[in-house]
């Protein structure tokens, strides 16, 4: 009468819904839930039943064979139920499942399906603070694996290693790969809610197969030192992570809402990423197309907004086919925020406005070309970068394409790779069907030239090069005539270079004295009466 009165108390401590009958491990021993003489009273649980296993010292239960019943409860973190290969366990309430210990599918590494099943009507819950641990081996994840029937399941424990997770789950605990190279898979394209952490750890690979995946407040999606798959899935809200190495791959089509990506993020060869609410902030590296491979890859705003954050995006296009590395904003402009930075080859799509930098070539030295297919300006606090080691095609870093560009901002061109002696050798850097505006200031990062000459920037309707040209040659375009002379006339008007109204680099002082002067004027008209610079 005492033990029944035991078994009783233990059951409402467990909190668990009412069933017909409960039925406990008997003792803190190891044994088999198939042998009768370890429960009480001494029939092996099945059907409508609720098992406890219920005592604080450490002991493991082993189940052999199938079984369905309504209810576990596991009172404490010592108890271990090992799910054996082949095995399937079947538990059928709403509340079917109170988890202090450790749950082992698969325990004995079989190569059999070895499955936990929860079926209910109305939504279930996991609850407590254990573990679950799926055991697939050789990346067969059907050896493990959880199966959710007819609602969806809120968990509270942690579920870890490698297998299948079916079914819709809001998770509230943690679930996590952590078996170096083996995957762990939420294997059904349905709606799940993450309000805690999901990740991949420790070499573990962590997939999402589609589905939508919502986030509360405290929601993480993470690779921290392993890899999180988003295999065309959407993502609202929360973070997603790459730390310590960690790898997200964004694979196929993947729609991110209201996201905050942490660390290095990247779009690989013919995925497509989709950021569907206003503008982006990211910090850290955003790599189109990593390994340069032939199909189209893209990063595309469908709502417009402010691409920022302090982080640089890398287009990654190779072979001259800029479409495998591409930006797009969809319906509406995008900024480039005023501490980021676009680099690399790749083309722009859509109307672009650029507050930050925009940087051709891979690294500094590296030639590259950013297309520009629909519409750019470059806003005042914008900046380019220009790298020159020649004057043939490909020798240059290039911006531009089919479409209109408005000039503003900041220009540094670095030409100490190239030493030309051609008078009025051309790079035309920026081209487009209409060139609007002019840099507000330049820098030219430049080796020895000859003797005379000097670099200045040619604006033209379609076109803004860089030339080396005479120095009377005032507008770059290797002419000394009265377009030049009105230029000059503004530095001879101003006299001191160190005057703040004089133009940048005081170009009309020819004998480089500091001064614009009448011995300018003699230079200026010697190189008037050639016309053609020498």
């Amino acid at each position: 009468m005492l033990r029944t009165r035991v078994v009783a108390t233990l059951f409402a401590s467990a909190g668990a819904a009412s069933v017909a009958f409960a039925q406990s491990w008997a003792a803190p021993v190891d044994g088999s839930w198939s042998d009768p003489a370890k429960w009480f009273p001494q029939v092996v649980p099945s059907g409508a039943v609720d098992a406890i296993l219920p005592f604080a010292a450490p002991y493991t239960v082993t189940m052999p064979l199938g079984y369905s019943i309504s209810t576990l409860d596991i009172l404490n973190s010592n108890a271990t139920l090992n799910i054996q290969n082949g095995a399937g366990f079947i538990l059928s309430t709403s509340a079917p499942l109170h988890n202090n210990g450790t749950i082992v599918i698969n325990s004995n590494s079989g190569g059999a399906g070895t499955s936990l099943s929860l079926s209910h009507s109305s939504q279930m819950l996991i609850s407590g603070s254990g573990q679950i641990v799926l055991n697939a081996t050789a990346n067969s994840l059907d050896r493990a694996y959880i199966q959710l029937s007819g609602a969806p399941v809120a968990s509270t424990n942690t579920i870890r290693g490698s297998g299948n997770l079916y079914g819709q789950w809001v998770n509230d605990g943690i679930v996590q790969a952590d078996s170096s190279g083996l995957i762990l898979q939420f294997a059904s394209n349905v709606s799940h809610a993450n309000n805690s952490i999901i990740k991949g750890i420790a070499g573990g690979i962590l997939t999402f197969v589609g589905g939508n995946i919502t986030q509360g407040a405290n929601g993480r999606l993470i690779a921290d030192g392993g890899t999180l798959n988003l295999n065309g899935s959407t993502v609202n809200n929360g973070t997603v992570e790459a730390l310590n190495a960690g790898l997200v791959g964004i694979n196929g089509s993947v729609h991110w809402n209201n996201v905050l990506p942490i660390g290095p993020m990247a779009v690989p060869n013919s995925a497509n990423l989709y950021i569907d609410t206003p503008g982006l902030t990211h910090d850290d590296t955003f790599t189109i197309n990593p390994t340069g491979g032939a199909n189209g890859t893209s990063m595309q705003f469908t709502a417009g907004g402010t691409f920022g954050g302090t982080g640089t995006t890398i287009l990654n296009a190779t072979g001259n086919s800029l479409d495998r590395a591409y930006l797009v904003a969809s319906n509406t402009p995008v900024t480039i925020g005023a501490s980021r930075t676009i680099r690399g080859s790749g083309n722009l799509y859509g109307t672009w406005s650029n507050s930050g930098t925009i940087s051709p070539g891979l690294t500094n030295g590296a030639i590259g070309t950013i297309g520009v297919r629909t519409g750019l300006t470059l806003t005042d606090s914008s900046m380019v970068e220009i790298d020159v080691v020649g004057d043939a095609a490909g020798q240059f870093d290039l911006l531009g394409g089919g479409a209109a560009i408005t000039l503003d901002g900041s220009l540094i061109i670095d030409t100490t790779a190239w030493s030309p002696t051609d008078t009025c050798a051309n790079v035309g850097f920026v081209t487009g069907s209409a060139i609007n505006g002019v840099f507000d200031s330049y820098t030219i990062f430049s080796g020895p030239v000859p003797a005379g000459k000097v670099w200045r920037l040619d604006y033209q309707s379609n076109k803004v090069s860089l030339r080396l040209t005479c120095n009377a040659d005032q507008n770059g375009d290797c002419f000394v005539d009265d377009a030049d002379f009105t230029y000059f006339l503004v530095g001879y008007n101003i006299l001191d270079c160190a005057d703040p109204s004089m133009p940048q680099y005081c170009p009309s002082d020819l004998n480089f004295d500091g001064v614009v002067d009448d011995a300018d004027f003699v230079i200026f008209v010697v190189a008037y009466n050639e016309l053609l610079c020498p």
